[in-house]
């Protein structure tokens, strides 16, 4: 249960969060503008859907939806796909990396013809092509949100480029839960104010976090959601059992039901919150709001996977109809697919998972993970069931996509649905719990009865830093994600980055987009001096001794020292 902090004031308290929930933003909005139009994951038909939505009103049944021909002939002069390319195939789509660097690859993104934006147009709900939208699977919340931003903001008739930035803008607004909500969860945790918004630099410990929540994808429903729900989460097991708890947990379970099919094992998640509270009333009580909470949402969101049910007899249909090739038997070879493929794209695979960090930094950051929740069990032992349920929807969505990705390969022979970014929705819980194995109690509030000498004080020693070293070095990868990732889409001869050819891809003038790099590389820097401080005003007097204050003769009064 969250513990009085006065080290710190709410007023100070609130104005840090809401700064550093909007220097993250701007770092968003930075990934937005590097991004190649349409080269994120999905993007030509999650923007198809919107179209579609946005200019007829129809949602199709799943697997009956084609994809526009001025989407698909908009990711061509995009530079997205090769001459000719009949479809998204990976064996169409150009090549980003090393080879694209050094110019020696004839299909690789940086040697495509990109059409120019004056000549670029509004894409129409017309003539489709041949290739299925699979997106009709999902809610249509997203993408009638999508709809509406474009009618607000008149972009309906806006050129393509046009149309899918603000739609980006519109995806990062939606996961603009992920900092407040990330450090709500790690004070009621039980970490000290400044403890919780130093938690908060941990968000970009995840880069892949901040590229996919800049792109046209409902992911980024999904990771909000998630990220609500996480923080009702955190007050179902540390709060005081209150009612407004279980009203605000079911109303953030039904949004995230309105996103995707694996948000759906939240559900499970927000209702043993409240059955794992040890310090609210009896069991019965526990139950009551735990099932409260799961009705409310089903109310709320639940809608969507009944009629599935009632109309095509299973939760979510299938969209995609992907081809048998040959029935899978080696299960090495899936096993080891599965991890890479889980490990790659939760940390980087950029673009349409086309440059990831290199095999040791990725085993480096795992490795890591395991260590710090290991830590937080460890010097927790009265919070260890807790902080595992932060974790838990994690692992059901991993355990959900293991299961249907072996499934599918043994009768069909392929291997899909096996993205890191699908965890997304419990990425501020795995934070909290990674945030808790850092700090240990170094950054707990103070003692009952005190105002100024917390508990870590008292036993000093280099363990205090783990955390901040760990903000840091989250800043510093983020930093890394996004050279490596201009540098892949835009190389240059000298600094890596080809600005002229961004501001092609971008249709944007190239000083706009120099400003912008200069405004996120600032913002970052702007977040390291509020986590610098952060850490010097809770950590750094330890290490300095206290003198006593100097009593004038004939004084014995402390006020009276100070007069003098």
């Amino acid at each position: 249960m969250r513990t009085s902090d006065t080290t710190m004031s709410s007023r100070r308290f609130y104005t840090c969060a809401g700064l550093l929930t909007v220097l993250f933003l701007i770092w968003q909005m930075l990934w937005a503008l590097a991004s190649p139009p349409l080269r994120t994951p999905d993007e030509p038909h999650h923007l198809n859907s919107i179209i579609r939505l946005e200019q007829t009103g129809q949602w199709p049944d799943p697997g009956t939806s084609r994809l526009y021909r001025d989407v698909f002939e908009a990711s061509q002069a995009s530079g997205l796909l090769v001459e000719d390319a009949p479809s998204y195939s990976l064996h169409y789509r150009t090549r980003l990396g090393r080879d694209a660097w050094i110019g020696t690859d004839p299909d690789s993104y940086a040697s495509q013809r990109i059409l120019p934006h004056e000549q670029r147009r509004s894409p129409r709900a017309e003539e489709t092509v041949p290739i299925l939208d699979q997106m009709t699977q999902h809610p249509p919340l997203y993408y009638a949100g999508g709809a509406l931003v474009l009618r607000a903001t008149g972009m309906t008739d806006a050129p393509w480029d046009r149309q899918i930035l603000i739609l980006r803008l519109y995806s990062i607004v939606l996961t603009s839960p992920l900092v407040p909500c990330l450090i709500f969860a790690a004070r009621r945790a039980g970490l000290s104010r400044r403890g919780a918004l130093l938690a908060s630099g941990t968000v970009y410990a995840i880069p892949m976090l901040a590229f996919i929540s800049a792109s046209v994808t409902n992911d980024a429903l999904f990771i909000g959601a998630g990220a609500l729900n996480m923080a009702a989460v955190s007050a179902a097991m540390f709060g005081a059992g209150r009612w407004r708890t279980v009203l605000g947990a079911g109303l953030a379970l039904g949004l995230g039901l309105w996103s995707k099919g694996i948000f759906i094992p939240m559900g499970l998640v927000v209702f043993l919150s409240f059955l794992a509270n040890p310090h609210v009333g009896t069991w019965g009580r526990r139950l009551a709001q735990g099932l409260s909470a799961g009705l409310i949402g089903v109310l709320a969101g639940g809608y969507w996977w009944l009629r599935n049910i009632v109309r095509y007899g299973v939760i979510q249909p299938d969209g995609f109809q992907a081809q048998a090739t040959e029935p899978g038997t080696n299960i090495g070879f899936f096993a080891e697919r599965v991890t890479t493929s889980f490990v790659d794209s939760f940390w980087s695979d950029f673009g349409w998972l086309d440059v990831t960090f290199a095999p040791p930094l990725l085993i480096l950051l795992t490795l890591l993970v395991a260590i710090f929740l290991a830590r937080a069990l460890r010097t927790h032992p009265d919070k260890r069931w807790r902080l595992l349920l932060f974790t838990a929807n994690i692992v059901l969505v991993l355990g959900m996509l293991i299961v249907q990705a072996y499934n599918q390969y043994r009768g069909l022979g392929i291997i899909g649905g096996v993205q890191g970014r699908y965890l997304f929705a419990g990425a501020v819980g795995l934070l909290v719990v990674i945030t808790m194995g850092a700090a240990g109690h170094h950054w707990d509030p103070p003692l009952p009865g005190t105002t100024s000498r917390p508990r870590y004080r008292e036993e000093a020693g280099w363990r205090s830093f783990l955390l901040p070293a760990l903000v840091a070095g989250s800043m510093l990868l983020s930093a890394y994600a996004m050279l490596l990732w201009l540098r892949s889409c835009y190389p240059g001869a000298f600094v890596g980055r080809g600005i002229e050819r961004w501001a092609l891809a971008a249709g944007l003038p190239a000083p706009v987009l120099g400003a912008a790099v200069t405004l996120g590389y600032v913002a970052l820097l702007g977040g390291s001096v509020v986590y610098y401080r952060l850490v010097r005003a809770q950590l750094l007097p330890q290490f300095r001794p206290v003198r006593p204050a100097h009593r004038t003769a004939g004084s014995s009064h402390a006020a009276a020292a100070l007069v003098q």
